[in-house]
């Protein structure tokens, strides 16, 4: 093998053995198994993930881990199968992502069957600590491997590849007893905990499990088998073996949880009737009694000295666990009678039925039945709101009144609102009806002892009254209470009037209003967006200039793309992790601009690093070809510093906004990031476009890249000074007690994880458009600059423009002067269409633009689109760019491609953010100038109980306009933990786009770039006469981005 072929840290002795003819036909049927096995896996993996959708509107953790193990064992297939073909050669970054998706399929098998058996263990914490136990084991010997088999597959001495082949059938071994292991823990389960009780039906279950286990441990003792075959990395026997059939055992293990998954649910669910009948009454032909609750002749047993209730679980009869337990259910109470929409008129009358006072305890001659005393159910009000069907066809509803009970410590484990009447409505379209409920005694006199004899209460009950979802209403975000207003209503305490006003006893308290300075609105705007400038500007350098800068170092393309793993690595780590760190800070200076000023020194340090790695490494290692490597090292740490520091950045910067406006202005504040966002990267290409070291000498550095990485340092610091200045926060002075508030090491990614499995529907449809969306950014964001440069250079340059000494600066202008238009696009966008598009939370938003372009907005508002088609359209637009990126050979219409993109950008920068801001204040419920809090339950808008007299009428409020123009505050208590969250769903396509980028670089540019790479052989330089290998990364995000689009198309539909 020649030096120039040679790949990463392979040895000059690395002897490699080309199959014959015969083994690759053998290859090749092994491939075509896989191949054929994979399509039908996967197909089978779609049906699963849409039923389970259909169900519970999310990816539930099984589902999670079938499409890792697919896509581990797709991806490895393909990978052996090319290094076979001889596409790539071996190196240590090939022999390294092998194993990463190796460990990824051993892993995420192992945990389905964990899954599995989590099925049947009653004790969470055993299930707990299984599945940990398993991970870590695992993950021991995966470490393991990877210290052990690199090594040996790049022959770097005999002695550890002789290791390796006694270690790696050890390994194997173990992962076959862990396996048989927990398979036979699941037989044993269903044995003895469904089928030993006379749960016969589950036989077919265990002897299924029996079979499959035989055929899954025969896989693996093939793995080991073929292990003993020479030269069994890829090739096939006698050169190999076991690495090619890995993925197909894989894959077949696979298909059989499938199975066992579908057989889970379908077999015993069928059988759920008898099956309750069976338990209950005890059939003659079981062994023994599940639950006998019959006598010997059949009567049922009834034994009343044994009473069960001390009340410790609070009001017994109007316990709920589900409400209790903050549990959410898959089908709330009434859910879907109706297909149309539903309205609750905008006044209610409450009306006493008892004209006299009302009495503190219940009647004590009234008759004591089941339940305690008949007077506790006496109705005692009469609630009445007029129901609308405003839709276009026939519907039905259930108008539904809850109340809240006082606060007391003997009802600390009530439900939040229990329901107290109901009726269920059919109306035609247009039709108008009168829906009455009564409230019954109960829920005034809540506190009781075992005589049923109330206790005074230390506040009043709350009421809610519409067609809610009441299982949404969870302990931690009571909405209402009902409270004595009366200035002696300790002395009348039966004749009560009653308000709305907010419970603070189980939410967190606050300290301080949030304050933006400024004169008028659209500055205090600026002020509070004005750090995106900065942080645009320092992406827009690093995006410009980083990659012609490595490549320019001397990585090639393939690893270049690996570098930029560190982009989705800090946001799947850091803005998640800040995110929830931020949310509970108590810090006297709020809870996000503390994070903003940390990372933004440490980011403004990094790229000074960045920007002269090389007289910082000369400094220290004189000699040029060694300080070359420590030069490529100091450059990537640079970056993934400068990744992290930034995504804190950015992560604190977005919930800043969400904190500081009301719900109402949360698509203002969305839209004027977005026009923050692209005046810095307009700023940030126009500096990259002009010849800085011509203007400005070389005061600030001899080369284009030191001067901008100096450039944005100051504007990384000022911007984030002038909006930490501006802002003032909220500071939280104590933290709301809640379930998710998990204390121990790990409670930071517990309520990550919490969250991540329990979003709500529509945010969790916004976190897969952003995921589809950005599998087709990521390319686009990261090599367009070089693309457009590269295109450039091979189609239009003049040959003495192919000769220039600084030909990273030469491409990082040309690219620049195409994103300098397309930011031009961008910032424009961003200014105009939230002018002519509809906001997603108000139907009433009136766009106020220039006068210039009154006349224009006044046509269009009768026909503006929302911002939810705006968004689809973006997408649109954006892949249809895309398609034609193989097709530019002229460096105009690159530029072209690359301008049009620029309003699909300012769409993106501004529509996830608005929905998903509009969501969380929904979610964490808004203050009413220190009132109530709302949260939207359903089409219908909340309606509020104002002040109540012996005879008054209550007037229902629609929120801010109905109650006078007052604006509704925003409190985004977990906006940081949201919105770390929808990066984490940016950041995982970005590790797709990354892998997708190297093996299309691997295959089409394999060597370094001739353009770039002016020092290196002339040999090791990549072919030119094929397609560009960034144009056919942008084209294969392009069906990403049309995928996008049809996600946005179902989110209208929630």
């Amino acid at each position: 093998m020649s030096e120039s072929s040679r790949g990463t840290l392979v040895p000059p002795w690395y002897k490699s053995n080309l199959p014959s003819r015969d083994e690759e036909n053998i290859a090749s049927i092994i491939w075509g198994f896989t191949l054929g096995l994979g399509v039908w896996t996967g197909t089978k993996a779609i049906q699963q993930t849409m039923a389970t959708f259909d169900k519970i509107h999310r990816v539930s953790a099984y589902i999670a881990l079938v499409w890792a193990e697919w896509i581990a064992c797709m991806v490895f297939g393909i990978a052996t199968w090319i290094f076979l073909r001889g596409w790539i050669g071996p190196s240590f970054e090939v022999f390294f992502l092998a194993l990463v998706f190796w460990s990824v399929q051993v892993q995420c098998l192992m945990q389905i069957i964990v899954n599995r058996i989590a099925l049947l263990m009653h004790d969470p914490a055993q299930t707990t600590r299984l599945r940990w136990g398993v991970f870590l084991l695992l993950l021991a010997v995966n470490v393991s491997v990877f210290c052990v088999w690199i090594p040996a597959r790049l022959q770097i001495s005999p002695g550890i590849t002789h290791a390796n082949d006694i270690w790696d059938r050890v390994e194997k071994g173990i992962f076959l007893v862990i396996d048989a292991a927990l398979n036979l823990a699941f037989i044993f389960l269903v044995r003895s905990r469904l089928i030993a009780y006379g749960l016969t039906k589950y036989k077919v279950l265990f002897q299924f499990n029996l079979a499959m286990i035989c055929i899954s441990m025969s896989l693996d003792v093939m793995l080991i088998g073929l292990m003993s075959l020479s030269n069994n990395f890829v090739q096939v026997p006698p050169h190999c073996g076991y690495t090619l059939f890995h993925p197909l055992a894989y894959l077949a293990k696979l298909h059989i949880e499938m199975n066992m998954a579908q057989l889970i649910a379908k077999y015993p669910g069928q059988e759920a009737d008898n099956s309750i009948t069976d338990v209950l009454w005890w059939p003659k032909d079981y062994d023994f009694p599940v639950v006998n609750l019959t006598e010997p002749d059949g009567s049922l047993v009834r034994d009343s000295s044994k009473w069960q209730s001390d009340f410790t679980e609070g009001h017994l009869i109007d316990y709920h666990h589900v409400d209790a337990k903050n549990i959410e259910p898959l089908y709330e109470f009434s859910f879907g009678l109706g297909y149309t929409k539903v309205e609750v008129g905008k006044e209610i009358t409450v009306s006493k039925l008892n004209k006299g006072n009302l009495s503190e305890l219940p009647d004590a001659k009234a008759k004591i039945e089941f339940g305690g005393n008949v007077d506790l159910f006496t109705e005692l009000l009469q609630v009445e709101a007029e129901v609308s069907n405003t839709g276009k066809r026939e519907g039905t509803t259930t108008v539904q009144l809850y109340m809240s009970f006082p606060e007391s410590e003997v009802m600390e484990k009530a439900s939040v609102k229990v329901l107290r009447g109901f009726e269920r409505v059919t109306l035609a379209p247009g039709a108008n009806a009168k829906s009455s409920n009564g409230q019954p005694d109960t829920d005034s006199n809540p506190e009781i002892d075992d005589d049923w004899n109330p206790s005074p209460a230390t506040s009043n009950p709350g009421g809610y009254v519409g067609p809610a979802r009441p299982a949404e209403l969870d302990r931690h975000e009571r909405d209402t209470a009902i409270d004595d207003d009366d200035d002696d209503d300790d002395e009348q305490p039966a004749n009560h009037r009653s308000v709305l006003k907010q419970d603070f006893t189980e939410m967190s308290t606050w300290a301080g209003l949030p304050h933006i300075k400024g004169s008028s609105e659209a500055m205090r705007m600026v002020l509070l967006t004005f750090n995106a400038i900065g942080i645009t500007f320092t992406w827009g350098v690093e995006m410009t200039y980083c990659t012609p800068y490595l490549l320019n170092l001397g990585l090639t393309k393939s690893n270049t793309s690996l570098v930029w793993i560190a982009g989705p690595l800090s946001g799947l780590i850091v803005q998640p992790i800040v995110g929830v760190i931020a949310d509970q800070s108590t810090s006297k200076w709020g809870r996000r601009r503390p994070f903003i000023v940390v990372g933004s020194i440490i980011v403004a340090f990094c790229l000074i690093v960045l920007g002269f790695t090389k007289e910082i490494v000369g400094f220290f290692v004189a000699e040029e070809e060694s300080a070359r490597g420590f030069t490529i090292t100091l450059a990537v740490l640079a970056i993934y510093a400068v990744d992290f520091a930034i995504n804190a950045v950015m992560s604190c910067a977005r919930s800043l906004i969400v904190d500081t406006l009301p719900i109402e202005k949360q698509q203002a504040g969305a839209a004027w990031s977005s026009r923050m966002s692209a005046m810095g990267h307009m700023m940030g290409y126009g500096a990259g476009a002009i010849d800085l070291v011509g203007i400005l000498g070389t005061t600030l550095g001899d080369t284009q890249f030191k001067q901008l990485t100096l450039i944005a340092t100051f504007f990384m610091l000022f911007s984030s000074a002038v909006t930490c200045w501006a802002v003032t926060e909220r500071v939280l002075a104590s933290t709301r007690p809640g379930p998710r508030k998990a204390g121990g090491r790990f409670k930071v990614f517990r309520q990550i994880w919490l969250t991540l499995l329990n979003l709500p529907p529509r945010i969790q449809t916004i976190c897969w458009v952003q995921f589809w969306a950005w599998i087709g950014w990521f390319p686009f964001l990261f090599y367009s600059t070089t693309w457009v440069g590269e295109t450039y250079f091979r189609y239009d340059a003049p040959e003495e423009a192919k000769n220039s000494k600084d030909m990273l600066g030469d491409i990082g202008r040309i690219g620049s002067t195409a994103l300098v238009i397309y930011s031009t696009v961008t910032f424009i966008g961003a200014w105009l269409l939230p002018m002519i598009t509809r906001s997603p939370d108000d139907e009433n938003y009136t766009a106020r633009p220039p006068q210039g372009l009154a006349t224009f907005a006044e046509k269009l508002s009768k026909r503006k689109p929302d911002l939810m088609t705006v968004w689809m359209v973006g997408h649109l637009m954006f892949a249809g760019a895309m398609f034609m990126a193989p097709f530019a050979a002229t460096f105009r219409f690159a530029t072209f491609l690359v301008v049009i993109c620029g309003l699909p950008s300012s769409i993106a920068m501004w529509a996830p953010v608005t929905f998903l801001g509009v969501e969380v204040n929904k979610v964490s419920g808004a203050t009413e100038g220190g009132g109530p809090a709302y949260r939207r339950l359903s089409d219908a808008d909340d309606i509020e109980l104002p002040t109540l007299g012996p005879d008054q009428v209550l007037h229902l409020e629609h929120g801010p306009e109905a109650a006078g123009g007052s604006s509704s505050s925003s409190t985004g208590e977990l906006s940081g933990i949201y919105f770390g969250i929808l990066n984490i769903y940016s950041t995982l396509p970005q590790f797709i786009g990354t892998f997708i980028s190297t093996i299309v670089f691997t295959i089409l540019e394999p060597g370094k770039s001739p353009e770039l790479a002016k020092g290196a052989d002339p040999a090791e330089h990549h072919d030119t006469d094929g397609p560009n290998a960034i144009a056919v990364c942008l084209f294969i995000g392009a069906f990403c981005a049309v995928g996008a689009a049809y996600a946005t198309s179902r989110l209208k539909h929630l």
